[in-house]
């Protein structure tokens, strides 16, 4: 599967909240203009700082839900988290969701973690990660894969979803990758493992 970011200001159903008052007026909820996507809400270091900030994030794991349902996506998403409390929340809140830790360094055996996949940096992707999730029952997510030649490396490693800035590239690289021989699909596997890349666009930076 491959899965589009949309990052920042600018993004499907941005917006800024400044004070937790802010939070009060403009709940969680659909954009008006770019329905049915939901906001995604970014809090400045004042809102941050309030007292009243835990009492509101206390409640954003059952908003989420309340939103995604409001859009009818129920069927369409998946949740992933740093926080792993918040993963085992979201999984008693909705059980039947697919849910997910991200992890941003190698923090030990992830894969015995719940959930229903694991979401890491494609440097951490090589086969021993991928066997222990196999194992575990528990598909690999990558991120964030823009070079050609990694997404291709990655398919061939084969995870289970690539996170990328670059949807058309991705599925571009699919397509050749189908008219392509074993021995050539292995060759583009090894020249990206030595470390070859190909020019890619300006991005925020690599995070998810």
């Amino acid at each position: 599967r491959i899965e589009k970011l949309d990052r920042g200001p600018g993004a499907l159903g941005v917006e800024i909240v400044r004070s937790v008052d802010d939070l009060k007026t403009k709940p969680v909820g659909q954009h008006p203009d770019i329905a049915p996507h939901p906001h995604v809400v970014f809090l400045t270091n004042a809102a941050i700082r309030s007292p009243n900030l835990a009492r509101w994030l206390d409640q954003l794991e059952a908003r989420t839900a309340r939103v995604i349902e409001q859009a009818g996506m129920a069927d369409q998403v998946a949740i992933m988290s740093l926080k792993y409390p918040a993963i085992q929340k979201m999984r008693e809140i909705r059980p039947d969701w697919r849910t997910g830790v991200l992890a941003a360094t190698a923090v030990g055996n992830i894969t015995r973690l719940d959930g229903d996949f694991v979401a890491v940096n494609v440097r951490q992707v090589g086969p021993r990660l991928l066997s222990a999730a196999k194992a575990a029952g528990k598909d690999v997510y990558a991120w964030t894969v823009n070079d050609p030649l990694e997404m291709s490396a990655m398919m061939s490693l084969g995870v289970d979803c690539i996170i990328t800035d670059e949807p058309a590239l991705a599925r571009q690289v699919l397509m050749e990758r189908a008219s392509m021989s074993s021995p050539e699909r292995l060759l583009l596997l090894v020249a990206e493992r030595l470390g070859l890349s190909l020019p890619t666009g300006e991005y925020r930076d690599a995070s998810p």
